[in-house]
């Protein structure tokens, strides 16, 4: 929508045209300032879901997406002080990925900060329960009664 708000002319520049007129003239402030502005009231919403949320599916499987977003999100509300520092290190080095060419990113970087946060999700989201995961203990499970429907067949009511 900003760039739509901001862009001149009815059809869309060239990709020399878009670097030169997007950073290099001084009209193209505003639109910029915008955009870092919308980028910044954004990304601490992304930060919260994501932080927990997409290493969680690697190390527990059965857990939902619903389930691993609220987690995430409780997770950074529950550590106030680590959590604006790892945002600040993911950031400082996901930027040093244009510094080396982006080759630095694809060999370290990703797979350096990938490793430390599915660490962090073990670090902060403790196992859950087996009640939580649907798992029942097998002791705890009374027989089922005769004629009584198997698995996956509604009961009636």
């Amino acid at each position: 929508m900003i760039c739509m708000l901001y862009r001149r002319g009815p059809t869309p520049p060239s990709f020399e045209e878009l670097v030169v007129n997007t950073f290099l003239r001084p009209a193209s402030l505003p639109f910029l300032i915008v955009g870092v502005g919308a980028g910044g009231l954004f990304a601490p919403f992304a930060f919260s879901i994501g932080t927990v949320s997409i290493p969680m599916p690697a190390d527990r499987p059965k857990v939902d997406t619903i389930t691993a977003i609220v987690t995430s999100g409780r997770a950074v509300q529950d550590n106030p002080g680590p959590m604006p520092l790892w945002a600040v290190l993911v950031v400082a080095i996901t930027g040093l990925g244009p510094a080396t060419a982006h080759l630095g990113l694809a060999i370290v970087t990703v797979p350096v900060i990938g490793h430390a946060t599915w660490h962090a999700c073990r670090d902060l989201v403790p196992d859950p329960a087996p009640a939580e995961l649907g798992h029942a203990p097998t002791a705890a499970v009374p027989p089922e009664p005769a004629g009584a429907p198997s698995a996956g067949e509604p009961r009636a009511r």
